[in-house]
């Protein structure tokens, strides 16, 4: 936890360049960073405190922490706003402390590393006409991701209900000007598709080709809008042919993703949306699983197994591969619709149809339309403006602020 530093003029300023500050000996282990903006009155005690994610450890008062800044996955490099948008700081308003959150990957339990990675911003005294904000949208990120093992393409997909977009989404719509797409290990190719009444637009995001060690923020090679009522999915394929067991989704390494960040202007409240199948709907449709000796909510009793170890203990043939990858798109989902503070639905999740009726699948659609996107604009975009810019690094150990011509 960081509290916003008194900037060297009290006015806003905009965040036009990010990058990863990354400690040399934590290199490969640093598995991706997100920094995300509080609002609202913090206790300056906040300042430097550090807990374990997701986890009974964080204070309730973090709630406020919702709304992702900023996104960096491994091997990924700078990010350049474009000219016109910026994201702002040090005005009111703007975020009083920031939170990084650090996932690392160390399988081999190594303990010779005190890491002091994180986040460098650049930021500019000259406000830009567009402030930023960033979506999340995909698979909740919970056990309730299932991909079977011994599957060479298994097609993961998360939802964005029409109904949060009607309700979330500005009037005016929001402009998608760059994404990030995230996966595990057992990703292969990512899409994030757009729907407007029931026809299909351009894709928000793709990635036909994904590697694990090499996720970076790009730019779209057009913009695009998110309107109310339209509905995005976020499809994930995953080959487990290599894996002899289960694979639940989950934030360590060996589990699965299936997410997106979606940088888009103006800033709105809208931060987080996506969907998850419930694992009762997941059971039923595996016949092997005696449904009836599985608990859900509670612990098991005599002669009961919970549902997360009758699927882990699961002898997977291709008739369980098949019926759960049926459902995806056939049964009632689980959705949210986050804001930065709050939830847009009266409860946290709310049930729902599957919001398309029929779409074309992921190998029916081209998959060579607008793939050369450039991930990387000109060096001389965003920073070199011909203002002067100054940086901000946040990162576990420490806050710097640093100023250059």
């Amino acid at each position: 936890m960081y509290k916003t530093p008194a900037l060297k003029e009290k006015k806003k300023h905009h965040v036009v360049k990010f990058g990863p500050l990354l400690q040399r000996t934590s290199r490969g282990i640093v598995h991706h960073m997100v920094v995300f903006a509080c609002y609202g009155q913090l206790a300056d005690a906040f300042h430097g405190m550090g807990y374990p994610c997701y986890t009974d450890q964080e204070p309730a008062e973090l709630a406020s922490c919702q709304h992702a800044v900023a996104t960096w996955g491994i091997g990924g490099g700078d990010f350049y706003f474009p000219d016109n948008v910026g994201f702002p700081i040090g005005g009111d308003g703007d975020p009083t402390f920031f939170r990084l959150e650090t996932h690392y990957n160390n399988p081999t339990l190594r303990e010779d590393i005190v890491d002091n990675s994180g986040i460098t911003f650049w930021y500019t005294g000259t406000p830009r006409e567009m402030e930023a904000g960033i979506l999340g949208v995909g698979y909740e990120v919970s056990r309730m991701l299932i991909v079977p093992p011994k599957v060479d393409a298994y097609l993961i997909t998360g939802v964005c209900h029409p109904r949060c977009t009607e309700q979330a989404v500005p009037e005016h719509g929001i402009h998608v000007f760059a994404n990030m797409l995230h996966t595990h290990l057992l990703g292969r190719k990512v899409r994030v598709r757009q729907f407007r009444n029931g026809t299909e637009l351009d894709t928000l995001g793709r990635d036909e080709h994904f590697d694990f060690n090499y996720q970076q923020v790009r730019l779209a090679a057009a913009e695009s809008t998110i309107h109310q009522g339209d509905t995005l999915l976020v499809e994930c394929e995953y080959d487990s042919s290599e894996r002899e067991n289960v694979t639940f989704g989950g934030i360590d390494t060996k589990n699965e993703m299936c997410m997106a960040w979606l940088y888009y202007y103006p800033k709105s409240e809208f931060a987080s949306c996506g969907s998850a199948i419930h694992p009762i709907k997941s059971v039923r449709a595996l016949k092997a699983i005696d449904i009836d000796k599985t608990v859900f909510a509670r612990p098991p009793r005599n002669g009961e197994q919970s549902w997360f170890d009758a699927v882990s203990g699961l002898h997977w043939k291709k008739e369980d591969v098949d019926a759960l990858q049926d459902i995806q798109t056939k049964v009632r989902i689980l959705n949210q619709c986050l804001g930065r503070t709050t939830s847009f639905y009266t409860n946290v999740w709310l049930e729902t149809e599957f919001p398309l009726e029929s779409y074309a699948s992921l190998d029916q659609v081209d998959t060579c339309k607008d793939e050369e996107e450039d991930p990387f604009p000109n060096t001389d975009h965003g920073v070199n403006s011909g203002v002067g810019v100054a940086s901000l690094s946040l990162s576990v150990m420490l806050l710097l602020l640093s100023l250059s011509s």
